[in-house]
């Protein structure tokens, strides 16, 4: 844990200097960067993105950037629109995006939530440096010492191997939905075995679907009934299933903090969740990106989180959406980590919501990390 609070201490210190690093290393210094190309155009160079952030902050930057057309949404991003700026169309493809100077070390592929799925080529340092961040915020949120269950498929292998990194694997792995790609199953069972000679015992996934969540309020009342606090990952859909179903069976879930992922987390969910006994965490992130923010050890609202700004630089910029053109302010983020595995640079990804910083009293507060977003909505 320390050494994880001082790495988050230390990521903020030189948060421009990883800025920049970034736009030199990944965007100038790639010949067919998109965001290359967009700079040309608002004939920015590397100079004036220096002097911009020594005037202006990171932030400032972005905005001056975003307002000069260097920003991407997410249609361009995913190559289905092309981006037009002035006169000029331009036409990219995801893979366009691609860390350049990154060695990847395994594949997830996304749960297209937002489109078709696609596969994201990341690192083991990625795993460690969200696993960097989950030690923080889980220490903030009182449950770093529960056990841990999973239960995902798309980002459930690399979740088991953040745990692992600190210490804690989780003792079950289920995925929600049958078959488990061939491809998943073996890679699955590799690590898994790879693992054990190091003293590590990673789970085997396990079928358990989304469509009996009984089975899982069963599983979570043993383990209350056996004294052993549980940290649950799931959708928060899922969340939602099985506290709906543990409260009408009469099985007590007070010993469970469920960690949400994928949807938002709203009073609704909220209330249903408590309803049996549980809470829950929220934790908002992006398969192209890893863990953005984690929730806030004393929220204001469900989802009440701290934006992780060693990692992540966010600003809004509004938007009209929907038939009715009703302007909300969307979420454009910037990518700081050079593990990251697609760049960021005014990323539009299609979410909007709260932004705001305040004084909240909690662990993460007192690294540095004050920004705050909440009322997540696509």
């Amino acid at each position: 844990l320390e050494e994880a609070q001082a790495r988050i201490r230390r990521r903020l210190e030189k948060r421009e200097d990883s800025f920049l690093g970034m736009v030199e290393r990944d965007i100038f210094g790639c010949a067919h960067s998109p965001y290359r190309k967009l700079l040309e155009l608002a004939g920015c160079e590397m100079g004036d993105v220096r002097r911009l952030v020594a005037g202006e902050g990171i932030e400032g930057t972005l905005t001056s950037l975003h307002d000069a057309g260097v920003y991407v949404t997410f249609d361009e991003f995913k190559g289905k629109k092309e981006a037009v700026r002035g006169s000029q169309r331009l036409s990219f493809r995801a893979g366009d995006f691609d860390n350049p100077n990154l060695v990847p070390e395994a594949e997830l592929e996304t749960g297209g939530s937002r489109g078709d799925g696609s596969v994201v080529r990341v690192s083991l340092p990625l795993v460690e440096d969200m696993a960097v961040n989950m030690a923080a915020s889980q220490d903030a949120q009182g449950i770093a010492n529960h056990t841990h269950a999973v239960w995902t498929l798309s980002s459930g292998g690399l979740c088991m191997l953040r745990l692992a990194k600190l210490g804690t694997p989780p003792v079950a792995w289920f995925y929600p939905m049958k078959p488990l790609p061939r491809r998943l199953k073996a890679a699955y069972w590799s690590v898994t075995v790879l693992s054990r000679p190091l003293g590590t015992r990673l789970p085997l996934p396990r079928l358990l679907h989304m469509q009996e969540p009984e089975r899982m309020a069963r599983w979570l009342g043993d383990h209350g009934r056996r004294g052993r606090p549980v940290a649950g990952i799931c959708y928060a859909t899922s969340a939602v299933r099985v506290c709906t179903v543990a409260a009408a069976m009469g099985i007590s879930l007070d010993h469970v903090c469920v960690v949400t992922l994928g949807e938002p987390y709203t009073e609704a969910k909220d209330a249903a969740v408590r309803a049996a006994g549980a809470r829950a965490t929220v934790r908002y992130g992006l398969s192209e990106s890893g863990l953005i923010s984690d929730s806030c050890g004393n929220p204001d609202c469900p989802d009440d989180m701290h934006l992780f700004t060693g990692c992540f630089a966010l600003i809004q910029r509004p938007r009209e959406v929907g038939p009715g053109g009703v302007t909300v302010q969307a979420f454009a983020f910037t990518s700081l980590l050079a593990s990251a595995p697609k760049i960021f640079l005014n990323f539009d990804t299609g979410d909007y919501g709260v932004l705001k910083r305040r004084r909240c009293g909690c662990a993460l507060e007192s690294l540095g990390l004050v920004d705050h977003i909440s009322h997540i909505r696509s």
